[in-house]
């Protein structure tokens, strides 16, 4: 490490029996390196002992270290004050992980959070998932942060200890225009009603993070807090672009604050609401206010929930005038029925929608089903993904039907008037093999070569006696 003719980037020594002469050892070498980026030094159960000697290189000027990772490596409250301390002055590191280091306590993350008030500090992405980070150990990093003006990415997923007044308390960073968070991550933790309606009130005026994980939020009375929460997607400073709430207790009023919400939002492109089974009635209130001419939104996951077959109607109506949605996901929908099936067919004959991936994989879908997709993809020329099950309810009928769609083979003409820009059907080993065979031809984005491709296949070289391929292929 210490020879300049050295240009290892990258260091792996998790689950090394390092011990203090190694730390030292290695800081020795970091100290001159300009070349080493990411260090990782996770699962190292005896790091206390070397972390002083270690992060002596952390105050080199020279070093090139951009990220470290110390995850999993029983880390106290020594440890995780002198890494505050060295990192306060460290310019080049910008990625961190301390995740699942459960022996800090809030004496501890206090120390640590050092690193955060100082400006000098490069860091812009932080890991403390599964860390048994506190109230009091939440709320001091939230003071840190609210004045951080180069942490850009922090994940605290699952940290049980901290509740509803930790959260509370650390919604005043969000507050702070000096905060730079970009992208928030806390997953798995027990959010409670007034956490989750703290944090919507903060990002009411919340400029700068586009993406936030609050799925697997517990706690009691939770549904007042999401209705709360659903303020801040109406919010003209809003910068949300991605949402994730997923496997939370979201009920019908909740939802239908959140499609309330969503009726004038420009902002969100990214929402996940999959595994929110309390929704019921909910669902088509949701559909109906989500229309929005302006809208941003593209992703759309509802996938293993309680959508119904007049859920899945009003989502058709109101997905055929919205330019904005390009991918929809409805895995395991076990209540929309055929009935269902087919009116969501009506919103891939919109020459308006833009979608080009729907996932129905594990729901009611049959010959009947499946025909009338392939009705509706006649002359769609924007899907280009479909997700389906292909279990004993789809025969033989019913592939057949996709296969004329992709290529009729009756003639030439009909050749080059078939879909050619369907190209995926998921999971493709459960397609028979011309349905398989057009699709990867139509992977192709020259069509006008797909259709050739596929005339010169069925029509001529399948023909030994026809004498005009030659000329055809010119």
């Amino acid at each position: 490490l210490q020879n300049p003719m050295c240009k290892l980037q990258k260091l792996d020594l998790s689950n090394s029996d390092i011990d203090k002469e190694c730390f030292s050892i290695l800081a020795n070498g970091l100290v001159k390196n300009r070349k080493l980026r990411s260090l990782k030094l996770s699962s190292i159960l005896c790091i206390n002992n070397g972390l002083r000697a270690f992060s002596v290189c952390l105050q080199s000027p020279a070093s090139a270290l951009t990220k470290l990772d110390l995850g999993q490596s029983n880390i106290e409250d020594k440890g995780a004050a002198t890494l505050g301390r060295y990192l306060g002055n460290n310019s080049s590191l910008k990625i961190l992980n301390l995740c699942a280091n459960k022996l800090i306590s809030e004496m501890g993350w206090q120390a640590f959070s050092t690193c955060l008030w100082n400006p000098n500090s490069a860091l812009e992405e932080l890991n403390l998932c599964d860390s048994s980070i506190d109230n009091e150990g939440i709320a001091t990093l939230g003071d840190a942060l609210g004045n951080n003006k180069k942490l850009k990415t922090l994940f605290l997923g699952s940290n049980g200890a901290i509740g509803a007044p930790g959260w509370e308390a650390f919604s005043s960073c969000l507050r702070n225009p000096n905060s730079a968070l970009e992208k928030l991550y806390i997953s798995s933790n027990k959010v409670g009603s007034t956490g989750i309606a703290a944090l919507g009130n903060a990002l009411s005026t919340n400029t700068t993070l586009s993406i936030l994980d609050l799925s697997r939020a517990t706690g009691s009375s939770i549904s007042a807090g999401w209705q709360t929460f659903a303020t801040c997607l109406r919010s003209p400073n809003s910068a949300l672009a991605e949402l994730n709430l997923s496997y939370n207790n979201i009920d019908d009023d909740a939802a239908v604050a959140l499609g309330d919400a969503l009726t004038n939002n420009t902002k969100l492109k990214v929402l996940n609401l999959c595994h929110n089974e309390q929704i019921g009635t909910g669902w088509r209130v949701f559909f109906n206010r989500l229309l929005n001419p302006d809208s941003a939104l593209k992703r759309l996951d509802i996938s293993h929930n309680n959508i119904d077959n007049e859920g899945v109607a009003a989502l058709s109506r109101s997905f055929a005038y919205m330019r904005s949605i390009l991918s929809l996901d409805l895995i395991d929908n076990r209540s929309i029925t055929t009935t269902g099936w087919l009116v969501l067919t009506t919103l891939l004959q919109s020459p308006i929608s833009l979608i080009k991936e729907i996932n129905i994989y594990n729901n009611n879908i049959n010959d009947e089903v499946l025909i009338a997709f392939a009705t509706a993809l006649a002359d769609n020329t924007k899907l280009q993904t479909l997700w389906l099950k292909a279990d004993g309810a789809i025969t033989l009928r019913g592939w057949d039907a996709l296969s004329q769609l992709l290529c009729n083979k009756s003639s030439i003409d009909s050749i080059y008037s078939s879909n050619h820009t369907l190209r995926n059907i998921c999971p493709e080993a459960s397609a028979p093999k011309d349905i398989v065979s057009s699709l990867h031809l139509n992977k192709n984005n020259n069509k006008a070569e797909v259709a050739r491709q596929k005339i010169l296949q069925h029509h001529f070289l399948s023909d030994r006696e026809n004498t005009n391929v030659q000329e055809f292929t010119r």
